[in-house]
């Protein structure tokens, strides 16, 4: 799996974060809407929780079912091993749209039964060890899947971009 990075680059009237929000939407739309499940990792609880309120948003503009997406990045107060295991099982059905932090991306197996497997999404620059980590949600074990990473054009010009290794 080979992520490279899509910079987004604000419009005129668009402040950074509208930009990356929009690109990460219109990044994943194929995914979607083929109902392939499709896992978002945020860096923070607060990015996520607004990339989950900008998705709803979307959806419901697009006149789409917005019950789709779910939200966990551990500030719901339930981050049982019960409860991470229905967010993980119901995050590989076909049309789900998971967003979430680091908190669900290291050692998760998702098993997806969609012949595209899993998309992951990394939205953020980290060190090479966690992108990869991210990103390895996908396509594990042999199964299919694919990886984008997609990142602000703030943040990739004030970082050194790791390159994925294969």
């Amino acid at each position: 799996i080979d992520a490279k990075p899509v910079i987004a680059t604000p419009r005129d009237t668009e402040s950074p974060e509208e930009a990356h929000y929009r690109v990460i939407v219109d990044q994943t739309h194929p995914h979607f809407t083929e109902n392939q499940p499709v896992v978002i990792v945020c860096k923070s609880v607060a990015v996520s929780e607004q990339l989950a309120t900008y998705f709803r948003d979307y959806f419901q503009q697009q006149g789409l079912d917005n019950h789709r997406i779910q939200l966990y990045n551990g500030n719901q107060g339930d981050t049982t091993e019960a409860r991470e295991a229905e967010v993980v099982q119901r995050a590989a059905e076909a049309g789900s749209i998971t967003i979430t932090t680091p908190l669900l991306d290291r050692g998760t197996d998702f098993k997806t039964e969609h012949h595209k497997g899993l998309c992951v999404v990394d939205t953020f620059v980290s060190n090479e060890r966690e992108h990869g980590q991210i990103i390895g949600r996908a396509g594990r074990q042999g199964q299919a899947g694919c990886s984008l990473w997609v990142i602000s054009e703030r943040t990739f010009s004030g970082h050194r971009v790791p390159t994925p290794k294969s």
